[in-house]
């Protein structure tokens, strides 16, 4: 409906406030047939705020997709009022609350978005004669591929005869490419050529690259257009980065429409098409990348405020200098965990070089010792 209508619509079935109400009155009276009248409504009330508050996702019960082609939308002077759908004799109208809108390319704040189909009606329609031309060819005017005459023969002769079984014989699939021999005079003139099966080609080439142009298909994804048709354009490169670009913008246009309509009211959660064109992601990280580093280096140096920096990186100066203050005082720990260490490290050294004077005089006491005891020069410690 999107690429052919420029617009999609889906149903969302849910209980309406009216419904949810008009149900728990049921449920009371079913339950507690000796529920006044008066009471009745304050206990609905009660328990449908209770149903809300509780479990405000199970009141979406239905997604549904509706047919763009038979929807029409009233409206007032500023935004619609209801969407009716057309089936037959079948009429229904739902709310613009039970609706969820897709357009693919908005026209001019209007209710319906720019239709693709209508701004390629000439080219379909050239199609159309092209096909239908082709069509009517075979079937009324075609014309058989060759005519094999007989000049010396008349009609019914063995030879007539012999030539009819024969090619009825190499029409079949497995029989073609053969050889046929065959005895007199024989003529064959060709009446069916490729160049004129083909006249149309190069229009009906163009026609298909103008439809391909305005979905921004690459004409390098298109088989057939490889050649003529891609050669005079660019069948790579810029096309096909505009051809993700365009489909990565489709995907948010859907994701916006469920997020805000569906998955953030009902479930609270949101979805993402997965990418299949990261580039601009890509780039876009680095971009931030960049400019992260430059405050950084820039309030290093004091040469701009913490309300700047927020605002050349477009967060809040708050949040901004929430993690200025967080990055001080894991500096400030990381300090003191490197001055501890430090302190530790010299104590052990300390301590270390201690132990190796005692193990050092004790070793030239015992030298000492032995000196004396074999009457030897006692050796200076």
């Amino acid at each position: 409906d999107l690429l052919a209508l420029g617009i999609g619509y889906n149903w969302l079935g849910k209980l309406d406030d009216l419904q949810l109400k008009e149900f728990c009155e049921l449920a009371i009276k079913e339950t507690m047939p000796e529920i006044k009248s008066k009471d009745l409504e304050f206990k609905a009330e009660r328990i449908m705020d209770k149903i809300k508050k509780d479990n405000p996702e199970k009141i979406a019960k239905k997604l549904r997709h509706i047919a763009a082609s038979t929807v029409s939308i009233n409206s007032d002077e500023y935004e619609p009022t209801a969407y009716i759908q057309r089936v037959g004799v079948n009429t229904k109208t739902f709310l613009p609350k039970e609706i969820l809108v897709f357009k693919l390319i908005p026209f001019d704040g209007k209710i319906y978005p720019l239709p693709p189909m209508e701004s390629l009606l000439s080219e379909i329609y050239l199609i159309w004669l092209i096909t239908q031309n082709y069509v009517s060819f075979f079937e009324n005017g075609g014309k058989p591929d060759n005519v094999f005459i007989l000049p010396k023969e008349l009609a019914g002769s063995k030879n007539h005869k012999y030539l009819i079984d024969t090619l009825k014989k190499y029409k079949k699939i497995q029989n073609k490419h053969g050889n046929l021999v065959f005895t007199g005079d024989l003529s064959i003139e060709k009446l069916m050529e490729v160049e004129h099966q083909m006249e149309h080609k190069d229009l009906s080439l163009y026609i298909v690259s103008v439809l391909a142009m305005f979905y921004g298909i690459p004409v390098g994804r298109i088989p057939f257009l490889v050649g003529k048709a891609a050669a005079g354009g660019d069948s790579g490169g810029l096309a096909d980065t505009g051809y993700w670009r365009k489909i990565s913008f489709w995907q948010s246009k859907i994701e916006g429409t469920y997020n805000q309509k569906l998955w953030v009211p009902f479930f609270g959660v949101k979805m993402k098409f997965r990418r299949g064109y990261l580039q601009d992601e890509v780039r876009e990280t680095q971009n931030e990348m960049q400019k992260t580093q430059i405050v950084e280096q820039r309030l290093n140096l004091g040469l701009i405020t913490v309300e700047e920096a927020g605002s050349y990186l477009k967060i809040d100066p708050e949040i901004v200098k929430e993690a200025q203050e967080e990055k001080k005082k894991r500096d400030e720990e990381e300090m003191k965990s490197n001055m501890l260490n430090q302190n530790l490290n010299n104590n052990g050294n300390v301590m270390r070089n201690q132990d190796a004077k005692l193990k050092a005089k004790k070793k030239q006491t015992t030298q000492n010792n032995n000196q004396s005891n074999a009457g030897g020069k006692k050796i200076n410690p």
